[in-house]
This record gives structure tokens, C-alpha cells and sequence, in this order.
């Protein structure tokens, strides 16, 4: 679905918050996945949001690697579009996933 040429990231970010109310984090992960590997043609600051609502999702689905790894691409995306504040936030989240698990 996310692999489409121009498609709204937000679908594919739609589509994971229904898998992870569903109980499916295999779909949930895969999601994560094909959005993780779109290559960045622009579209950064919708590709930032949306791989950090999935890091989230991931993050309460329990495996906090993956969702550590989405938290760092979508802070590097955004401070690549200069979105400053918007990084700021995906590190807080990161680090806040970190320490959750000392």
C-alpha cells in the first residue's frame, strides 16, 4: 500500500494504528517497514510523522528496538527538513524509550 507512487503516508500510518488495535503487530511491523525503506523524494516532514506514529505504536506493542530505530529516523528526517522542533520531540521520545528500559 505505501509502496505507491504520491500516496498519502497518512493511510499507511491509518492502516498501523488499525493493526495495532486489531492485535496484529505483524502487520503493524511490516507497515513500519515498507514506510522505513521509501526513499526520501521530498515528502520528509509526512514520511518524520508518520514512522513516529508507528514508533509509538511499536513501542507499546513491545519491541522497543524497532521503535527506538523509527524514533531516530524520524528525528533525522525532520532535522533534515529543518524542522527543528519536530526532531526535538522524536529524540524526547527516543530517549524517553531508552530509559524505560533501565
Amino acid at each position: 500500500m505505501a509502496q505507491e507512487p504520491g500516496f498519502p503516508l497518512w493511510l499507511t500510518t491509518a492502516e498501523a494504528a488499525g493493526a495495532e488495535a486489531a492485535g496484529d503487530p505483524a502487520r503493524l511491523f511490516a507497515l513500519g517497514e515498507e514506510l522505513a525503506a521509501l526513499p526520501d523524494t521530498g515528502r520528509s516532514h509526512e514520511k518524520a510523522a508518520a514512522l513516529g506514529e508507528i514508533a509509538a505504536a511499536c513501542a507499546r506493542a513491545g519491541d522497543r528496538d524497532r521503535a527506538a530505530g523509527y524514533f531516530r529516523a524520524s528525528a533525522e528526517l525532520f532535522r533534515r527538513a529543518q524542522a527543528y522542533r519536530h526532531a526535538e520531540r522524536a529524540r524526547e521520545r527516543l530517549t524517553e524509550l531508552i530509559e524505560m528500559r533501565d
